[in-house]
């Protein structure tokens, strides 16, 4: 599935026999295959010209209300998180099979009558980390949720292909890994390795929402299903920002930042490449000079969007050629010998505390903290030749600790965990290296037509 925020990348799962020889509307096989034919047909489509692509679009607000595609929101939230109550106390736990089918088809009803409207939301602030301050999430009900994944389900699909080939983060089968092996072989061919990491601060909260609207229009160019997406993120009179949180507002923000940042930069700036993941940002250059004018470019671009960056100029270039290091994705990098070398940063190991307190007011704690541990340890599989292993595991426990997780995995576990993470790297940088055009002039986009 698409977007699915505790799966590396998303499901990148090729559709069965059934799926590639059925129209994804024709109820035969089961609610899954329903969604694997509309992710082939939503894939097909948007290789297509303007006519081509407004003609499905219209078929998008449909399948979003199915039942089949409601049911399958429904199923992932349960199983990956989001199943928590909201402000009016239901959780999907309660719900046995038939319950979820009964709540698929009125939440359908609901959507195709133009009845829907989003319930009240509760706050809830959520520490990001030492000295870093809080971010607020607003938790919607359940049912409200469950609206929110089902557009994701059937929009995504036909909107992600058309995003720039450097755009990274809540899209499926592109994670940090690829983005960092993208700046290294950037860095390697090109010889940038004058780097300016950076964040955009408060992406979500600075999205102005009337011209979010009109970009997923031109986007969609079908008024029902953007006329749900509007009534989903409108937060009364709000005029900006996008709820952190839903499962639908990293979709948003990729759209929102592909038009007013991503394209614009891929065309304008050619030589000087930048990668974002989600709201992280990179720009590779060859030397000082050229990374702090392309820093600047970036903050004015930004501020034109109504956003901001969070670093000064000065302090986000470093030179890894004179051996700084440079903070990017939860990894402290610097040039080595055989090229990049990590360490997971203060940051990252905040990620890590933040996720076990999480887990500590949950169901079934120890087991999750487990699961926690160790997918947070094979994500960290570019670190592992770099990593003071003796140290790197005292560290866990003692965060761990925090929270009166004594459970956690043993060592061998964590070892095999990172060992996974690594041989996934180096086959990953592999691929990356091998398909990278040999200029440094990289590829336009894809025009939007």
């Amino acid at each position: 599935m698409y977007n699915s925020p505790g799966r590396r990348g998303g499901s990148t799962r090729p559709a069965g026999a059934r799926a590639r020889r059925v129209p994804a509307d024709l109820h035969e096989g089961s609610r899954r295959d329903f969604l694997r034919r509309h992710e082939r047909e939503s894939a097909d489509a948007a290789r297509h010209t303007g006519r081509e692509r407004t003609e499905f679009a219209a078929c998008l607000f449909r399948r979003a209300a199915d039942s089949r595609n409601l049911r399958c929101a429904i199923d992932h939230l349960a199983r990956d998180g989001g199943a928590a109550a909201g402000p009016g106390g239901l959780t999907l736990d309660e719900l046995d099979g038939s319950a979820r089918w009964g709540l698929a088809r009125a939440l359908g009803s609901l959507i195709r009558s133009g009845r829907y409207r989003p319930g009240p939301h509760r706050e809830v602030r959520i520490p990001k980390g030492p000295g870093r301050g809080f971010r607020t999430l607003r938790i919607r009900d359940v049912e409200d949720r469950v609206v929110e994944r089902a557009i994701v389900q059937v929009v995504q699909p036909f909107l992600d292909p058309r995003f720039v080939p450097t755009s990274y983060g809540y899209r499926p089968g592109r994670g940090r890994e690829h983005a960092l092996a993208h700046a290294e072989a950037i860095a390697e061919r090109d010889g940038s390795w004058c780097w300016a990491p950076d964040d955009v601060k408060d992406a979500f909260d600075h999205v102005p929402l009337g011209r979010l609207i009109d970009i997923v229009r031109a986007r969609l160019a079908a008024d029902d299903i953007v006329e749900l997406i509007r009534i989903v993120v409108a937060d009364g009179d709000a005029t900006r920002g996008i709820p952190q949180g839903s499962s639908l507002s990293p979709l948003l923000l990729n759209v929102y930042l592909d038009r007013v940042l991503d394209r614009p930069w891929a065309r304008y700036e050619p030589a000087t490449p930048l990668i974002r993941v989600a709201d992280d940002v990179l720009i590779l250059a060859r030397d000082g000079d050229a990374a702090r004018a392309a820093h600047e470019r970036l903050a004015a671009r930004l501020r034109a969007a109504g956003m901001g960056l969070k670093a000064h100029t000065e302090s986000a270039v470093r030179d890894l050629l004179l051996g700084e290091t440079a903070d990017w994705l939860g990894f402290r990098l610097r040039k080595g010998p055989g090229g990049l070398e990590g360490r997971p940063t203060d940051r990252c190991w905040a990620q890590l505390d933040e996720a076990l307190e999480v887990a500590h007011t949950k169901p079934d704690a120890p087991a999750r903290a487990r699961e926690i541990v160790a997918g947070w340890a094979e994500q960290l599989g570019p670190c592992r030749p770099h990593l003071d292993l003796a140290g790197f595991f005292v560290g866990i426990a003692a965060v761990a600790g925090r929270y009166a997780f004594d459970e956690t995995p043993d060592r061998r576990t964590l070892e095999d965990a990172l060992l996974r993470g690594y041989r996934r790297w180096r086959a990953l940088r592999r691929r990356v290296r091998e398909s990278l055009p040999p200029d440094r002039i990289t590829a336009a986009p894809p025009a939007i037509v």
